[in-house]
């Protein structure tokens, strides 16, 4: 079962898996065809049992979630579908956990000797301006983000460089921000 049939890349999987594998797509999206099935959201708090009612009443053996919602509702309930015979091809929930925070993987890294950037976790705005202070602003540009990036655009770059076209027509590649639109 490998869901995200609406997206871009999973064409390309399906093609490299169907040759050797029967493969059913799966998505929310009420798409059609005869290698498709519906799941649920993956927002609903039964998402995993139903993904393995699916599974079985398709005999299937093998889930390859592919959006990070999915593979966080999935990967707690590993050995639970694997009771069943059934795999789910994700990491394990402490390494999503650790991919999902900056902060935790950033620590974790230089734990391990890695050369890491600076980064600050913030607990409140009260404390912006010194800790952009802390870390290099205004020699340096800071770059700043939820710690749970919910899309790869999650995040401006603090410049008061920034023109004013820039702040109307803003580059998605580089999102500037001004430090005064932030305070």
């Amino acid at each position: 079962l490998l869901t995200g049939a609406s997206l871009p890349q999973t064409e390309r999987f399906f093609n490299s898996l169907n040759g050797t594998f029967q493969v059913f797509l799966a998505d929310s999206l009420d798409l059609t065809g005869e290698s498709f099935i519906q799941i649920p959201q993956s927002d609903d708090t039964a998402f995993a049992h139903k993904i393995l009612k699916i599974c079985l009443d398709h005999d299937l053996k093998v889930v390859i979630p592919q959006l990070k919602q999915e593979l966080n509702a999935l990967a707690p309930t590993k050995t639970l579908f694997a009771e069943y015979g059934i795999a789910v091809l994700c990491p394990e929930k402490s390494i999503l956990d650790l991919l999902n925070d900056k902060s935790l993987l950033y620590a974790r890294l230089e734990a391990e000797g890695f050369a890491v950037p600076a980064i600050q976790k913030l607990e409140s705005f009260d404390s912006f301006v010194s800790t952009m202070l802390k870390i290099g602003y205004p020699s340096k540009k800071i770059r700043v983000e939820p710690l749970q990036q919910v899309a790869e655009n999650d995040f401006r770059i603090v410049d008061d460089n920034v023109s004013t076209y820039g702040q109307l027509f803003p580059d998605p590649q580089l999102p500037l921000i001004s430090f005064t639109q932030l305070s």
